[in-house]
């Protein structure tokens, strides 16, 4: 605005300026006029067109500078408009540069987002084509089950009239038995007295029955023993150092010092016994060891082929089928667990019978002819009377175990 002014004012100040000129003009005419002849008026008439020549191209030279100063000046104006745009569009086309960048991740991350979730929406149409298939089977589970239930149910309604009618003759049943029970009561007792005579006459016959086939049979047993009996002797090969045989080799006890013997793979260098020198690979034998009032012995038959050094544990998987007496008042067969034997079978002499095809090794007390207990088991080696007459316990249990003779009478 200011740049406007000052070209008006100049546009003005070229206008009046030959207005202002022509008054001295017009006052040196009327000198001239009155002092000069008519000449000069030519000359004047010449000079005033130079001056008003040269005053117009003034003002025209003021009015280019004029227009020239205001182009330029408006020029600088649009320039500085100019940058200040262009530093406004750099700045948006760096904020708009942002801001694609930033709907390019997001764009990105819709993307992924939408494969993840085309993935879930195929399992998830999968899973339901597999649970509509599931609940199709169950409904035509259920229309079986009810089809079913149906069934049953008619089949309860039936069952409950038969129940109803037999309820009814139970409850006539019922009066009738009651009758009919008091009737036989008297009859009931008596019968019961008879059956409770009955019995007791039962009883005695089986065990008369009993003692009849327990004495003949242990007539015929001691009466075929005899018949089987061996005669046994103690093998001093096998005897474990701290034992001492008699010079008959019928007798075997603990003492209390080891003995120098010579070592061979038959003795015991640990276990406290000894074996027969009899081996039995077939056949039935017997033989009798009188144990007398000891308190520990073991007593039976073993395979060849057991071991013989060190700790030894006596049981039928281990080749030894023997019975043993602990404590004086333990007997028991040295099975595996080992079966406890009642004392009242404790015996004083004790008898040894075996049957190798019949795979049975028998012990009985002699004296009172009765059977102890039997093992059964299948033999496929030697056997051989087993003796261990155990420790001496201070003296209660120093006595000797004794092969006796076998001498039966009828």
């Amino acid at each position: 605005m200011k740049k406007g002014k000052s070209c008006e004012n100049l546009e003005l100040m070229s206008v009046n300026s030959p207005s202002t000129e022509k008054q001295p003009e017009a006052g040196i005419s009327q000198q001239r006029n009155t002092a000069g002849p008519q000449k000069s008026s030519d000359g004047r008439v010449s000079l005033y067109k130079r001056i008003s020549l040269l005053l117009a191209c003034v003002w025209i030279l003021s009015l280019i500078s004029g227009l020239a100063v205001y182009f330029f000046l408006g020029s600088v104006d649009k320039q500085s408009e100019m940058l200040k745009l262009q530093e406004n569009n750099t700045a948006r086309i760096t904020e708009l540069q942002r801001e694609k960048e930033t709907l390019q991740t997001e764009h990105s991350v819709l993307l992924r987002n939408n494969k993840n979730m085309t993935e879930s929406c195929l399992l998830t149409e999968r899973s339901n084509t597999e649970l509509k298939k599931q609940l199709q089977n169950k409904e035509n589970e259920n229309s079986n089950l009810q089809s079913k239930y149906s069934n049953v149910k008619a089949g309860c309604d039936e069952l409950q009239r038969e129940k109803e009618t037999l309820q009814t003759e139970h409850s006539v049943l019922l009066r009738n038995n009651k009758n009919m029970t008091e009737s036989c009561l008297l009859t009931e007792r008596s019968n019961t007295e008879l059956k409770k005579q009955l019995q007791n006459k039962e009883n005695e016959n089986s065990n008369l029955q009993s003692k009849y086939s327990n004495v003949k049979a242990g007539c015929d047993v001691w009466k075929w023993l005899r018949y089987v009996a061996v005669d046994v002797t103690l093998d001093p090969n096998t005897v474990n150092p701290f034992l001492i045989l008699s010079e008959d080799g019928k007798q075997v006890r603990h003492g209390d010092e080891r003995q120098v013997l010579r070592n061979n793979p038959k003795r015991f260098d640990y276990v406290i016994c000894v074996l027969g020198k009899e081996s039995f690979s077939s056949g039935r034998h017997y033989w009798e060891v009188e144990v007398g009032e000891k308190t520990a012995w073991t007593l039976g038959v073993a395979r060849e082929s057991i071991n013989r050094k060190g700790k030894i544990t006596v049981s039928p998987g281990l080749g030894f089928w023997t019975l043993t007496l602990r404590n004086g008042n333990e007997l028991m067969a040295a099975t595996s667990p080992p079966v406890l034997l009642p004392l009242s079978l404790k015996p004083r002499k004790v008898g040894v019978f075996v049957d190798y095809e019949g795979g049975q090794v028998s012990f009985y007390n002699v004296e009172a002819r009765s059977h102890i207990y039997t093992f059964t088991d299948t033999f496929t080696e030697k056997l051989y009377p087993f003796f261990g007459p155990a420790l001496t316990e201070g003296g209660k249990n120093a006595a000797p175990l004794i092969i006796s003779p076998v001498h039966h009478t009828d």
